[in-house]
């Protein structure tokens, strides 16, 4: 498989400048089977007018629909703003290389910091996406830090997960520590797709990145506009759970979460939460 990774700089509220962007990008990758983008890359982090962009985003699925179909390649969208049932969504839409949409995956845990949880309603589901490349498990983001979910993909035989982010350069090192601890201990290929630039007060690190099941970087960007290209065969994470027997010695009756420790005063009880 041969994907590449739109690592792109995001113009706040024009979506546009952003798609002719992401398309002339798209077009000069056209020799990958798998091309990612990243997060809201067609409006950033403009939440004052997130109900005119998420119309504007089934605009912008239509015409990634036929870049797919015309070039043979399956697109995931990243993330865009999308309404559905009168609600706003972070969702990534992946689309088949007939210009089919295979699947879809809603950002389950917003990031309170940037308010996220103001204006999107979260997700609640957890499904691998079936496509002809094989199964596929979506994070968004702040996802990433929550180890729960790769564990979840990976348990129904998912062997590539994709996170689009706009992941801040402040804390680069935990984007690039998290990718390569989900492949890691999850025992398959991770694929992290950043944006760069300012949009509105965050500045993007970039650093988009491939993971092996091994935890080995196959390929990755710097700070600056690029796309990110790896080959890889989803058959290695077969050979390296058989090498490595981790996933073998689970032992998962145990792995129960048990809260034991004293609750300081106002503080809630997690499990309640």
């Amino acid at each position: 498989m041969r994907v590449a990774l739109i690592q792109m700089a995001i113009e706040l509220g024009k979506p546009g400048k952003n798609f002719e962007k992401a398309k002339s990008m798209i077009n000069a990758a056209v020799d990958a089977d798998l091309i990612i983008l990243p997060e809201l890359w067609s409006c950033g982090y403009d939440f004052d007018r997130l109900q005119e962009h998420a119309e504007e985003s089934h605009h912008i699925i239509k015409q990634l629909s036929s870049l797919a179909k015309e070039n043979v390649l399956h697109i995931i969208c990243g993330s865009l703003p999308i309404l559905s049932r009168g609600k706003v969504y972070n969702s990534s839409i992946v689309i088949d290389s007939n210009g089919e949409h295979s699947g879809s995956y809603q950002k389950i845990h917003l990031f309170p910091n940037l308010q996220e949880p103001q204006y999107f309603t979260p997700g609640d589901m957890i499904l691998p996406i079936e496509t002809a490349l094989g199964k596929l498990g979506v994070l968004i983001c702040f996802d990433l830090r929550f180890p729960e979910l790769a564990r979840t993909y990976s348990s129904s035989e998912t062997k590539l997960i994709i996170v689009p982010a706009q992941w801040p350069a402040e804390r680069i090192d935990h984007w690039r520590l998290f990718l390569q601890a989900r492949s890691l201990e999850n025992q398959l290929f991770m694929v992290g797709v950043n944006s760069v630039g300012k949009n509105k007060t965050m500045i993007a690190g970039g650093h988009s990145m491939v993971v092996s099941p091994r935890g080995e970087i196959l390929s990755e960007g710097g700070t600056r506009e690029k796309i990110v290209r790896a080959d890889f065969e989803l058959g290695t994470v077969n050979l390296v759970r058989n090498e490595f027997r981790v996933w073998r010695s689970r032992r998962r009756n145990l792995y129960q979460i048990n809260y034991c420790y004293p609750l300081q005063s106002g503080q809630s009880d997690p499990q309640s939460e």
